[in-house]
Parts: structure tokens; C-alpha cells; sequence
């Protein structure tokens, strides 16, 4: 039997009542971290010991045939949201495009006005944890949407905890989005085919990074005009209906500036409510003994979540629980596609952000691999061959991110999927979860 679930994700039975009758003691969502009584310092080093195992596992692991070639480019952006640790060139993104002779040429010329000319984008976030990873950790997920979509793929490094914590990472990942999309003549990319990617943490990043653009005044956010991408941004202008428009205007009468309309998020088993305790979480797990470590956890919430006194308190704030974000955000959403795992603490949430998408009438689909662990298609250790199932979802997701951008896979040729959906969709090939 295939590792991957066929089957489409329904209404689902709530796991938290079934994992309650299944257990004698009395339930308690409370949970004393008791990292959460180290000290940053001790922290530091925890992590630092983490990361450098991380490190070695994934570098031996995108050795593996077939190997991942290293990055083309670097780019350095600037931290502009941090109120606190702002400054020029403090977050990296590697960069890998399937075109490099083109990448910064002919700026302003009329084939760099043509977006048909110009590359879909992916723009990725690690995962970790909030605490550990590095922009090379998804090289394989980079190759499968570059290949298939001839897309230039961006994998952020933002900055970690507990040396960064929230809401620094979310920030980084906002001002990552924000400054590509400004720089898209640089990198030859098509401002409409953009789309953000996420594992784990990242997943959560990908999410509350969008939750932050869409609504950054909401959040005590200011977005600086860009003068250079003001003159020639009049094709972006929205229609008379004024739907689309994220240029509303503030108190002084001036329109904010323009913030990037994605064309979908895809979204690989993320963290969605931190309101939930990692035991209750566990607890609605059907095998609660394969979730991540308490070590983990208890490392990573208490190095992300800091000082937890102040940060308790706003436990679903959207840009912490992007998942609990309120109807009005919801409705604004792209595209959302959901790879979950079965063996995952966070599969309850991933789903019940699914049926608010679907109760929304939302363009989403989701999808969850049968017993899979959290964070199946990466390295566990320093013995790593990837599994049939990352290249089958892998695979499902790219074409799902075809569809957003009307592009065929494979071939990079533009051509509108609708026809080839519908030819798919006839021979019953084509699978939408239901409702």
C-alpha cells in the first residue's frame, strides 16, 4: 500500500474527544515548559548543539543521489518590520534559477515589461522549529518546483530563536516577500506568479508572513513607499470594484503603498494554534509515542515564545496562530494547499484550518500522507534516501501550484491548465477533497 492518502479529507471526528475516552486520567491543557526557566545563554547552547547535528544531517542527506546542486546566488535583504533588530542585509535567501544568463539583465527594456517573459517565483521557508534549519534544508523541494515549473526558487534564511524570537522570524519572513516582490526586475520574475512555500515552522511563517502584509496596519506595522517600483507600477492598479485593493487610504490621505498579491500558499504540515499545549496535541495524535520529543518542544517553545509572562497572553494573535486568523483574513486568503502527516501533533489543526477554508467557500485542498511522522521527507539521522512518498507529494504539490499560475508542468511553456484539468478531472484522475 502507498504511503500517501488517495483519499480526499472530509469532515473529520474530533480527535480530542476519542484520545479523552481513551484515557483514564484526568485532562489538563495547562503545561509547565521547564526550559522555559532557562536561561537564553543555556538556550543558545542547546540550540547551537542542535543546529550543528541539523547541519550535518541535511548536507549528508542532499548528497544522496540524486544530489542537490548547490544554490546559484545569494541575496542579502533588509529587517524593516523589527522594531527591535532592524538593519541593512540582516536576512539571506539562496537562490536557484533555471536561468541564470537572464537573472538582472535587460532592466527596463520591453521584454522585462512583458510578464510573459518572465519566471514564476517560490518563495520558501525552512523548518526547525523557530530554532534550527538553514535555507538549504528544502534544496530538494527547490529542484522539484524548479524543474517542473521552470519557477527561480528563494529559500529565506531568517533570523532564529531564542536569539530571535517571535516576532522576529515572522517579520524577517514579511520583509523577505515584500522586498523579492519589489525586486522582481532584478530577479526576472513575473510579480503575479509568485507563491510562498513552508515546511513545519516555515509552514507557520509562510502563513503568518501573509497574515502581516495583507493587514499591516492592523498590527502596528508602516510599509515605506519604494519610488523606483511606484513609476512603472500603474499596471498593478486595481479594478472598479475595488475588491483587491490593499492601498486603502490613511489618516494623512495618502495611499499606502502596494503590497504583493500572491498566487497561492502551500503549506507542509504547519503549526497553525500555539493556544493548544503541546500535551493536548500529542494526546489527539493516534500514535502520540512517534511526535517529536518533549526535548524538542520543550526547546523549541521556550526559545520562540519569550518572555512567555508577555507573550502567554496573546497566544492567538494571528501573526503567532495564523490559523485562528478571523474571518475577514480568511476571506482574503490565495490559494492554500495542506500536506499533513497522520503521525503528526499537528494534523487535528492543519485539518481544522482545512474545514474553515472549505466552511469559506476558500480555493484549498489538502492532502495527508499515511503514517507519515512530522517532517517524514527530511533527514533523520545521518542514513537518508528519500522516500517514494516525498516525490509523489512533492509531485502533487507542484501541480497544484501549476494550476495557480496556468502553467504546464514540465515544461515551463505557459500553457493554461483548465482544458488538461478537465480532461483529468473526466477520467477521474484528478482528486478534490470534498467539503
Amino acid at each position: 500500500m502507498s504511503e500517501t492518502a488517495v483519499e480526499p479529507l472530509g469532515q473529520q471526528p474530533d480527535p480530542l474527544e476519542e484520545a479523552r475516552d481513551a484515557v483514564s486520567e484526568p485532562f489538563t491543557d495547562v503545561y509547565h515548559n521547564p526550559r522555559e526557566s532557562s536561561s537564553r545563554m543555556g538556550l543558545e547552547a542547546r540550540a547551537y548543539a542542535y543546529r550543528a547535528g541539523a547541519s550535518l544531517a541535511f548536507g549528508m542527506g542532499n548528497m544522496v543521489s540524486p544530489a542537490v546542486p548547490s544554490p546559484h546566488m545569494t541575496v542579502y535583504l533588509d529587517s524593516t518590520f523589527s522594531k527591535q533588530y532592524s538593519g541593512k542585509d540582516k536576512i539571506r535567501a539562496y537562490v536557484w534559477t533555471p536561468d541564470r544568463p537572464r537573472m538582472g539583465s535587460r532592466k527596463g527594456s520591453k521584454e522585462s515589461a512583458d510578464p510573459r517573459s518572465r519566471r514564476p517565483a517560490v518563495i520558501n521557508f525552512h523548518g526547525g522549529g523557530f530554532v534550527l534549519g538553514q535555507g538549504t534544508d528544502d534544496g530538494r523541494w527547490a529542484m522539484a518546483v524548479m524543474q517542473a515549473l521552470g519557477a527561480v526558487v528563494f529559500s529565506v534564511e531568517y533570523r532564529l530563536a531564542p536569539g530571535y524570537p517571535f516576532p522576529t522570524p515572522v517579520e524577517d519572513c514579511a520583509d523577505a516577500v515584500l522586498q523579492i516582490w519589489r525586486r522582481a526586475d532584478e530577479f526576472w520574475i513575473d510579480r503575479d506568479r509568485i507563491m510562498v512555500s513552508g515546511f513545519s515552522a516555515g509552514g507557520t511563517l509562510a502563513l503568518a508572513s501573509w497574515v502581516l502584509l495583507a493587514d499591516y496596519k492592523r498590527w502596528g506595522y508602516e510599509i515605506k513607499p519604494d519610488p523606483d517600483l511606484a513609476k512603472g507600477m500603474s499596471e498593478l492598479s486595481v479594478d472598479d470594484t475595488g475588491d483587491d485593493d490593499t492601498s486603502a487610504k490613511g489618516q494623512d490621505g495618502k495611499a499606502d503603498p502596494k503590497v504583493p498579491q500572491l498566487a497561492g500558499l502551500m503549506l507542509f504540515y504547519p503549526l497553525l494554534d500555539w493556544t493548544q499545549s503541546r500535551p493536548r496535541k500529542r494526546l489527539t495524535c493516534s500514535k502520540p509515542e512517534f511526535t517529536l520529543s518533549r526535548t524538542l518542544t520543550d526547546l523549541f517553545d521556550a526559545s520562540y515564545l519569550y518572555p512567555y509572562e508577555e507573550v502567554k497572553s496573546q497566544l492567538d494573535n494571528p501573526l503567532l496562530s495564523p490559523g485562528l486568523m478571523p474571518d475577514d483574513l480568511l476571506d482574503r486568503l490565495p490559494p492554500v494547499q495542506l500536506c499533513l502527516c497522520e503521525y503528526d501533533m499537528l494534523l487535528a489543526e492543519g485539518r481544522r484550518f482545512y474545514e474553515r477554508l472549505q466552511a469559506r467557500k476558500k480555493e484549498s485542498g489538502a492532502r495527508e500522507v499515511e503514517k507519515a511522522k512530522h517532517a517524514w521527507d527530511k533527514p533523520s539521522g545521518l542514513l537518508y534516501s528519500p522516500p517514494e512518498s516525498m516525490g509523489i507529494e512533492y509531485g502533487e504539490a507542484v501541480r497544484v501550484m501549476a494550476g495557480w499560475i496556468g502553467r504546464e508542468e514540465g515544461n515551463g511553456s505557459g500553457e493554461d491548465l483548465s482544458q488538461r484539468e478537465r480532461e483529468r478531472e473526466e477520467q477521474g484522475n484528478l482528486r478534490h477533497p470534498e467539503a
